[in-house]
């Protein structure tokens, strides 16, 4: 059964969003997060902590 997946056509969202998903502020800080983990919805239920958040992009595959 190896080799099986099930795609999802997931949409980022726009830095706007990001700052009402995560209730931010529009500062440099805000900017650096958006820059550096991108702004997958899922993200929303994580800390935005290096360590999770990287663990979180590795276990996605973008074809």
């Amino acid at each position: 059964m190896g080799g099986r997946y099930v795609a999802f056509r997931i949409y980022s969202l726009s830095y706007t969003e990001f700052l009402e998903f995560h209730q931010l502020q529009d500062d440099e800080a805000a900017l650096e997060k958006y820059t550096r983990f991108g702004g997958f919805p899922y993200l929303r239920h994580l800390p935005l902590r290096d360590e999770v958040v990287l663990e979180y992009l590795r276990s996605i595959y973008i074809p």
